[in-house]
Formats: C-alpha cells, structure tokens, sequence
C-alpha cells in the first residue's frame, strides 16, 4: 500500500516537471517565433532607411565635390588676380515663414511673414510689428513712398498709410481678383497694378475725393500670371507665367507679342539686365535672357534648379536663388557663374534686397533674414 502511494506520488510529479519542461521549452520558441516575424515585418524598413541614407550621403558628397561649398569668386582682371567672398555677416531670425521683403527710399525695410508685417529700420532693429495683417498668408508687398505701402493675401489687397509715425490699414479691396494674387507694382502715376491666378491684370486708381483704390482696366491673358515687370523708358508692361511671357504696350495695354520659352512661376523672377536685355528666371530650371528690341531669347543658362529670385548689382552680378538652398552669382557682361553658395538657408530662399550700406539681404521660408558682403 505505502509502495503504491510512493509510486504514484512519484508519478505525479514526474508528471509535472515534464509539463513545466515543455511548457518552458514551448515558450522559448513562441519567442522566438515572435522575434523572427518581427525582425522580417522591421527588416524592411531599416533597408529603406540605410538605402536612402546612403543616397542622401553621396549626393552631398558629390555636391561639395563638383560645387564649392565656400562661396568664393576668382577674377581675372589684366594680370592681378581679385578674390571676392560671399560671406554670412548677420542673421535675422523671424520664426516664421518669410514671404518677401521690400525696402523703402530711406533704407528701411519692411516684410512679411505669414500674416504678419515687421518694419526694421535700416540697422535691421524693428521699429514696428503689425500682427494678423491680413486672415490669410501675406504673399506680397510693394512699396509706393516712405508714407504708403501695399500687400496682398489670396484674394485680396490692403492699403497702408503712415499716421503719427507707425502704418495704419487705409484701405482693404475685399475681393480685389477671383484667386490667388501674386504681385503688385506701382507704376509713376501711383497707380497700382495686380497679376493674378486668375489670369487677369488690374490696375487700380486712387480717387482724388475718398482717397480709395478702384479699378479702373482689367486685362486679361490665357493663363495664370506669376509676375509683372514695368519697363517706362520702353513703354513696355511684361507679363509672365505658366505659359510664357508676353509683351503690352503700357500706355494702351494693347497686346505686342509673345515669347512661350520664357517660362516664370515665381513673382521675383524677372528683372532688368541693361538697356535692352531683360532676364527671366523659369521653373523648368533655365535662366533665359531676352532682347527688349528684338522680342526674343539671345541667351539660355541652365540651373540645374527652379529659379525662386533675381537680383541684379551691376557692379558685382547677378544673384540667383534656387529651390535647393543654393546662392549663385552670375557675370553681368557673359553671364558666367562666379560664385556658389551651397546651403546659404535651410529652406527655400525666396529672394534679396539690397541694403543702404552695400549689404544684400537674403529672405527664406526657413524664417531667417541673412545679410551678406560680397
């Protein structure tokens, strides 16, 4: 009787450590399952990670290798060798997204940032901050005298005045176009000119008794317009957009021609050369220079890049900003590249101004202002 009980209570609890060894067995291999299908579910991603890490690698390898990462430009002129440098002096931040920049006669400067405008006077100190200027992202500002500026938002367009020594809203045009506007341009008589996505060009007068903007032409094109360019001694108006630039009379606003190589969707992007030769950044990654006596293209310079801004120095160049962060410098006389500044923003650079004391400012959606001397 003892030996039977002996025996199944062995029994038992042979029993039991065989059910605790598989039952330990069994779960380290459950573990390890689960860790196989997890490392095959992540494998994938991690190769995804290192694979585009690796591009990312090379192609800044490459760029510091076949583009000077120091912006620095070699000159011959007779026998001596000049060196200039595009060197980073200030910098200016705004912690919001930089639309454009535009500077008064007397050398202050005024921005916009989203829907806010900042006035700085002309050592880059704020003398006035007018927030929630308008209750869309500012695009635009254009200034007309030291007393009246303009900007644009969407649809519609805000006059500011100067009273008591800080900018006051004037007038506000509530639907000024159909869509998005792009730029405005005062032209000698104060009139204020709009281009607009929704393939018009208003031009807008002040009445002499309420002092308010009415439009008094409205001319319309085939396609969406980017920017507008006025050229008096000409008696030109240039437009220019998705589908090509196109040349007004700017006395009449009649119809002269067109040129649908000459492709900006940018508001910055055109500017004078010289006398006759006009320059037009393209979104299709060409620089193209146009004769304003013949119409038509005497020159193309490939950037590699879509062009954001165009600002001209006769005496040091012409300064190009891409949608690559890239800060290029052309020779005015054979439009060669004399300078490239790589990652000159951590964003896209929207254009520049030049400033009193010889300095060009550079503005960016990374929110910063950066002040350069070349």
């Amino acid at each position: 009787m003892l030996i039977q009980k002996m025996y199944k209570n062995y029994h038992s609890f042979f029993t039991l450590n065989i059910f605790i060894l598989v039952f330990i067995y069994l779960k380290i291999n459950i573990i390890q399952i689960i860790k196989f299908f997890a490392f095959l579910l992540v494998f994938p991603f991690l190769f995804l990670i290192l694979f585009f890490g690796c591009v990312y690698f090379f192609i800044t390898i490459s760029e510091l290798i076949f583009y000077k990462k120091i912006p620095i430009s070699i000159e011959k002129i007779g026998n001596k060798i000049k060196i200039s440098k595009f060197t980073n002096i200030k910098q200016l931040n705004i912690y919001a997204l930089i639309t454009c920049v535009s500077i008064f006669p007397s050398g202050k400067f005024i921005l916009v940032a989203e829907k806010m405008i900042l006035i700085f006077d002309i050592n880059c100190n704020i003398i006035q901050i007018i927030p929630n200027a308008h209750n869309n992202i500012i695009s635009y500002v254009c200034i007309k005298d030291e007393k009246k500026f303009s900007t644009c938002s969407y649809k519609n367009i805000k006059i500011w005045f100067k009273k008591d020594n800080k900018f006051i809203i004037f007038h506000n045009i509530i639907k000024a176009h159909n869509s998005g506007i792009n730029k405005l341009i005062y032209n000698l008589k104060g009139n204020l000119y709009s281009c607009s996505d929704d393939f018009t060009i208003k031009i807008w007068e002040e009445n002499k008794i309420t002092y308010k903007y009415q439009s008094i032409t409205s001319i319309v094109n085939n396609y969406s317009i980017a920017s507008i360019y006025l050229i008096y001694d000409k008696n030109i108006m240039i437009t220019s957009g998705e589908n090509g630039t196109i040349f007004f009379n700017l006395h009449n606003n009649n119809y002269i021609t067109s040129i649908k190589e000459a492709k900006c969707d940018w508001w910055n992007s055109i500017n004078r050369l010289n006398e006759d030769q006009i320059i037009i950044g393209g979104y299709d990654n060409f620089m193209r220079i146009i004769s304003i006596s013949q119409k038509k293209i005497i020159s193309t310079i490939d950037n590699r890049y879509r062009c954001h801004g165009i600002y001209l120095i006769k005496e040091k160049g012409i300064f190009l900003t891409e949608e690559n962060k890239t800060i290029k410098i052309y020779r005015c006389d054979n439009f060669k590249l004399i300078s490239n500044c790589n990652y000159a923003h951590e964003d896209w650079i929207y254009g520049f101004i030049g400033l009193k004391d010889g300095t060009i400012a550079s503005y960016s959606r990374d929110g910063v202002i950066k002040i350069w001397q070349f």
